[in-house]
């Protein structure tokens, strides 16, 4: 992908393809919407890809290297990659490197598999009779010591692209909100719903204070945060040389700090909505987020508080610069997706990844130009993946050779 093109033509292009609209990056949203991520996390965490806002250590290429502070548990980014960063020259390093407010590991990534693909199913997981698939390939140079959680639509997997390229991937499934998707849902269930639900299925905590009698959709042994604790015990258990016990913390919690959240379609939006609550390494929502209606009112219209899920304008405890989105502008959710990610204020403008090479300016709302409600896991999409996982470069020339 070579050359520039200016956003204005571009999304004007764009949004005439879809909607006749303007440019979206104008919309209205809250002034202080993602306030709060600044005073703790707009400086880029070690290994952090594409954020040219870091303050851990100095910029190449708009990619940050991560500050000498970390200690070795992340290396200097490499601009020869299109812009992805290096994780350094051990078995890969904690994002919470130089970051008190990130969790730092209980002890060093310590992969003794031999090298090769390891597929598994964590067995008796609550939810999944079929087991919850997991997998580690180390034959590339360096395991990312990194765990992507892949919760695709509400079903998971084996994410393709992590498991390729060195990190632990794993793919739990999930209770599927009956969300609010039209004016007269909205009306009836309330602002509040989608992301209660959608947080009650992460922590199966009962966050509807609405009634008296409310409760929590799942409880806390089926919800996201249960079943991956369960999981990845029983993974350390059972394949101790591959270390899933590296992203746990000490009183046996997920270590959030070096766990990366993804998911396609109603999972974007989950994925981006739990990066509220937790402070996660990295977020990557694939055609989402959404949670709103309001991408048929760009046209000089005020979009109406009614339609946009509050929970849009909560504080982060994820930063900024942690979170991605991605959308193709024939998606018939397109409008409201780029709405969500101007309203959350992340960072950039949107930027076509066919028409401008990686980094992507540096851009954190992604579009590809022609295209729908895609999962973003193609290969042809690698290098995009390249730019927001971090990957190290060494794993991405064997991936792209294999």
């Amino acid at each position: 992908m070579t050359g520039i093109c200016r956003i204005s033509l571009l999304m004007g292009v764009g949004l005439v393809a879809c909607s006749g609209t303007a440019d979206p990056a104008t919309l209205p949203g809250p002034s202080s919407a993602g306030a709060a991520q600044t005073a703790a996390g707009t400086s880029s965490s070690a290994g952090m890809a594409g954020s040219s806002q870091s303050s851990a250590g100095s910029s190449v290429g708009g990619n940050a290297t991560a500050g000498s502070a970390s200690g070795g548990s992340a290396g200097a980014s490499s601009s020869g990659n299109g812009g992805a960063a290096t994780a350094g020259t051990g078995t890969g390093g904690s994002a919470g490197a130089g970051d008190p407010l990130d969790i730092p590991p209980t002890h060093t990534l310590n992969v003794q598999a031999a090298k090769g693909e390891h597929i598994h199913k964590a067995t008796n997981i609550p939810g999944m009779p079929n087991g919850m698939p997991a997998a580690l390939d180390n034959s590339v140079p360096k395991v990312m010591g990194k765990l992507i959680v892949d919760v695709e639509v509400d079903g998971g997997g084996t994410y393709n692209y992590g498991l390729k390229h060195g990190f632990h991937v794993i793919g739990p499934s999930m209770f599927h909100c009956a969300i609010a998707e039209a004016q007269n849902t909205y009306t009836e269930k309330g602002r509040d719903f989608n992301g209660n639900c959608r947080l009650e299925t992460f922590d199966g905590v009962d966050h509807d204070t609405s009634t008296a009698t409310g409760h929590a959709m799942v409880d806390a042994a089926n919800s996201i945060t249960g079943k991956l604790k369960t999981a990845l015990a029983q993974l350390q258990t059972m394949y101790p040389e591959e270390d899933w016990g590296y992203f746990l913390a000490a009183d046996g919690s997920i270590r959030w700090s070096d766990v990366g959240l993804t998911g396609y379609s109603h999972g974007a939006s989950s994925s981006v909505r739990w990066a509220k609550k937790v402070r996660a390494w990295r977020v990557v929502a694939r055609s989402g987020p959404r949670d709103n209606i309001c991408g048929q009112l760009y046209k000089g219209k005020t979009c109406a508080e009614d339609v946009i899920s509050a929970w849009l304008d909560e504080e982060s405890m994820t930063p900024l610069d942690r979170i991605y989105g991605l959308t193709g502008t024939t998606d018939s959710e397109y409008g409201d997706i780029i709405f969500a990610m101007e309203r959350m204020k992340f960072i950039g403008a949107p930027v076509d990844i066919k028409s401008v090479a990686a980094p992507y300016d540096n851009s954190h709302r992604l579009i590809a130009q022609g295209e729908g409600h895609l999962d973003f896991n193609d290969k042809a999409y690698w290098p995009v993946m390249d730019v927001i996982w971090g990957t190290d470069a060494a794993n991405i020339t064997y991936a792209n050779s294999h």
